[in-house]
């Protein structure tokens, strides 16, 4: 998909958690959960959805992925790409 203006307002709400973030999706969606993992939030690929994210989401707007999507373990590796 794009990376428009309406997704602020859910990358905010991804900044307060993951459960934060669905229940908006949910909210705005009739009840659905998100069609993309939580972590599709963590645009620098750092595994950690946070401020540091504001800078790449902006870069990101009026863009259409696919992007690169991070795969991390338990122990916070990096296992895929």
């Amino acid at each position: 998909g794009s990376v428009t203006f309406i997704d602020i307002d859910y990358f905010v709400a991804a900044l307060n958690g993951e459960a934060a973030w669905a229940a908006l999706y949910a909210q705005n969606h009739n009840g659905q959960p998100p069609p993309c993992p939580y972590l599709s939030n963590d645009l620098n690929g750092d595994g950690v959805v946070n401020f540091i994210d504001i800078d790449p989401l902006v870069g990101a707007i009026g863009t259409t992925g696919p992007w690169v999507q991070y795969v991390w373990d338990a122990e916070n590796r990096l296992t895929g790409v």
